[in-house]
């Protein structure tokens, strides 16, 4: 129940911030336009919140593997999940991400490279997990601080773009560090995003299959790492990628394979 009391605060804090926003602008007016936009902005995240991933990581549905779509179907039963669909993606290629709104369907979004390179039980204990993460309800609400959270920090991502000098950017890109610091922390440390239930592995006797998964999704490389999109995206996953920028890594805590997996399994 702390996780939903957490998301509140955050949704109302991000509806203070855009209030102030609008009173820098005008004193008397400026409040009142920037509430009703942030109200806005949370209708539609709350919405459309997954369409929103979708767009992102530029995802197609797929319609092109019966074996896979079947096989979503059986585990979505079986983990009474309604509704949901699975789309490629050519962009984020090494991961497997979620999303899911508060109204509309959820959706679970395959890297192409990722999916050629599991093998069949590795992939169904992947998909299986993050079906069960999808079943959670702080799943909605993990998809709507991605979006927020790339929502306030979008005016740096665009400082850096357009107007810092090319020969620059590098040495800018630290500007963006504390909002993927901050959508790790609440992923890791307060939301919680793993799985802990033993039923992942029940399914087809999935645990080692389940383990060599992760450890193959912790060796590839993440792509587009510190991009805007992956801002959005990112964490929205069972485990992450390599990442290759050094500064990051410093900051960010080095994630343990054995943690991870003693936390999934733990009952």
């Amino acid at each position: 129940m702390f996780y939903r009391l957490f998301a509140v605060f955050f949704y109302f804090l991000f509806l203070i911030v855009n209030v102030v926003v609008g009173l820098l602008f005008d004193i008397e007016i400026g409040p009142i336009v920037g509430g009703v936009w942030a109200i806005f902005l949370l209708i539609c995240i709350f919405t459309y919140g997954e369409k929103i991933i979708l767009v992102f990581s530029r995802a197609r549905y797929v319609n092109d593997d019966e074996k896979l779509i079947s096989t979503l179907k059986n585990f979505a039963l079986h983990t009474e999940n309604v509704g949901v669909k699975i789309y490629w993606s050519n962009v984020f290629i090494n991961n497997i991400y979620y999303a899911k709104s508060f109204r509309g369907s959820p959706v679970i979004i395959v890297g192409k490279n990722l999916f050629n390179k599991l093998s069949k039980n590795e992939f169904n204990g992947i998909l299986y997990s993050t079906l069960k993460v999808l079943k959670r309800k702080s799943a909605s609400d993990l998809t709507s601080i991605n979006i927020i959270i790339g929502i306030l920090f979008l005016p740096v991502f665009m400082f850096i773009k357009f107007l810092v000098p090319a020969k620059y950017k590098n040495y800018f890109r630290v500007l963006v560090y504390p909002a993927f610091y901050l959508k790790r922390i609440l992923h890791q440390k307060i939301l919680n995003r793993l799985p802990t239930e033993e039923r992942i592995f029940k399914l087809e006797n999935l645990k080692k299959d389940f383990s060599s998964a992760l450890f193959k999704i912790q060796q590839e490389v993440a792509m587009y790492e510190l991009s805007f999109s992956s801002l959005v995206i990112g964490d929205l996953c069972l485990t992450h990628n390599k990442e290759k920028d050094v500064f990051w890594n410093l900051l960010n805590e080095v994630e343990d394979f054995e943690a991870t997996l003693k936390l999934i399994s733990k009952s």
